[in-house]
Parts: structure tokens; sequence; C-alpha cells
């Protein structure tokens, strides 16, 4: 009913491949993107190091302005913000949103697949494509796709379901 590789003599079988593969990388180098040139790569570092001087030269001013001992606490009440942030919240919310949510996310998938293979094994039941977390069953392969989207294609599929 579908066009697949084990159709193929082994013979065409390997010629089909090594031509997709060479597409394939062709694509690849095709679609690559251009290197960034000197003149923007020498304004994002300059960038950066302004991005980073501007803050220590207005923090250093800010502090001689306000006086040894205000200075003082000014700079232990940042540090210690910064070190809150970048040690503590920062690693914390990087921990919960790669590590915590996909693990719940995980769970949920596999409790799904236990509930889809559970209806599969009922009498009367149908096989149904993977759907969540859309409703909508997508196509398992893109040639299926391309048979939904083609109705010429349609047709030839069902005059090959029915010659068989």
């Amino acid at each position: 009913s579908k066009l697949r590789m084990d159709a193929f003599h082994k013979v065409e079988r390997v010629i089909y491949e090594r031509t997709l593969k060479r597409d394939l990388d062709l694509a690849r180098t095709w679609h690559a993107p251009p290197p960034p040139s000197a003149s923007l790569t020498a304004f994002a570092l300059g960038l950066c190091v302004l991005m980073f001087a501007v803050p220590m030269v207005w923090l250093l001013m800010f502090a001689t302005e306000l006086g040894q001992k205000r200075s003082w606490t000014f700079l232990l009440a940042f540090f210690f913000e910064f070190m809150l942030t970048y040690f503590l919240i920062a690693p914390l919310t990087i921990l919960f949103n790669k590590i915590f949510l996909p693990s719940m996310l995980d769970e949920r998938l596999h409790r799904e697949a236990d509930d889809e293979a559970d209806a599969a094994r009922r009498p009367g039941a149908h096989k149904k494509l993977r759907s969540y977390p859309y409703r909508t069953p997508l196509p398992e392969t893109p040639l299926d796709f391309l048979v939904e989207q083609e109705p010429d294609l349609q047709a030839m599929v069902a005059t090959a379901r029915r010659r068989r």
C-alpha cells in the first residue's frame, strides 16, 4: 500500500540511500548561513566591552559619590544580590525548566501511550495515530502527508490497494 524501502531491490535501495544522503549533504551546505563579516564581529565585540565597562564605571562613580561607609554597604548589597541571582535563582530556573518540567511531561506522555495501548487491546478498537498534544491526527510519514494533499495520488493509492 505504501512505497517502502523494503520493496526495492538491494541495489536500488543502496542507490536510493546514497543519492538521498548526497542530496541532504548538498542541502545542508546550500542553506548554510554565510560567516559574519569582520566589521560586524568587531562591532559585537565593542558592544560587549561597552556593556561591561559602562556599568562598572557607573558603579564606581556612584560609589564614590556615596562616600566610603555608604558605598561599602551599597557594594555589599550589590554583590550579594548578584551572587543570589546568578548562583541560586538562575540555576534553579534552569533546573526547573530543563529537568523537572520535561520529566513531568514525559510521565504524562507515557501514561497517554499506555492508555492508547490499553484501548487498542480491547476488541473492536481501531489503531489511532498518536495525537498528543494535538487533537489532529498527524500523518506517519511525509509520503502519507503528500498523499493526503494530492487528489491524484489518493486515486493512485486507492487503485493500488484494490489491486492487492
